[in-house]
């Protein structure tokens, strides 16, 4: 009996194999020691002691947050509220595609935790756009040249502020945003409706400015034209005069 139970004893204390699957990373979690830093399980399988060591697995693959009202898989929180440099207030569906780095999953986990979606990257995400959005008028958001710049600065003041830590003497980031993509901007009906008007309006303001400059070529080769066929008849009178008896 005594033979038997140390056999079993020993089978369940034996290391079983853990599997960390593909676009992901796992940290270590230790019963007893908590979690263990400076090991980060890549894709493939580990041996851990049953019952004492436990693998915790995160994406780190890309993966698309929105701040949407929609039912989604990948919603992290509603639209984001900004008042444009205007004073205009507005919603807007925003879209970020967050990559983890799993070089500094052990301090993520530690310092922040599997909810960093809402604890960090949330919070950072709706700040930094309304901060952006301060500084752009209404009907920039209808303008594409303009939203790609919003979108460029919110990338990068987010990830200026994204969670860092320290390895090996340097400020390393935890993770950080791919891009960000705004979706249409909903601000009130009255005021979209001016917006579209002054762009159209913009529109067919530029469409006679080039019409106005086509037509003024088209008058400048005319006037070249009679001036060239005036030199012409010019120079044959004299060449007539020049032949005459």
């Amino acid at each position: 009996m005594l033979l038997a139970w140390v056999l079993v004893n020993l089978i369940k204390n034996l290391p079983t194999a853990h599997i960390t699957r593909p676009g992901t990373a796992s940290v270590v979690f230790n019963s007893f020691s908590g979690l263990q830093r400076g090991r980060v399980l890549r894709p493939g399988a580990a041996f851990l002691t049953p019952g004492v060591e436990r693998g915790i697995p995160y994406e780190v693959r890309i993966q698309v947050w929105e701040f949407t009202d929609q039912s989604t898989s990948r919603v992290a929180s509603n639209p984001v509220s900004a008042i444009a440099a205007d004073g205009q207030s507005f919603s807007i569906n925003v879209n970020i595609a967050l990559r983890l780095n799993p070089d500094t999953l052990d301090d993520l986990h530690a310092k922040i935790g599997e909810n960093y979606i809402l604890t960090s990257v949330v919070p950072l995400v709706r700040s930094k756009f309304r901060d952006v959005a301060a500084k752009f008028q209404s009907e920039d958001f209808y303008r594409r040249d303009r939203r790609l710049e919003v979108e460029k600065q919110a990338k990068e003041l987010i990830n200026a502020e994204l969670p860092k830590t320290q390895k090996d003497g340097k400020n390393v980031p935890m993770m950080s945003v791919e891009w960000v993509y705004m979706e249409t901007a909903a601000f009130p009906p009255a005021l979209r409706e001016s917006i579209e008007k002054k762009q159209v309006a913009g529109i067919l303001a530029q469409t006679a400015g080039v019409r106005a400059q086509i037509q003024q070529k088209e008058t400048d080769r005319a006037l070249i034209l009679a001036k060239a066929n005036e030199r012409a008849i010019e120079l044959k009178g004299r060449a007539a005069l020049l032949g005459g008896p």
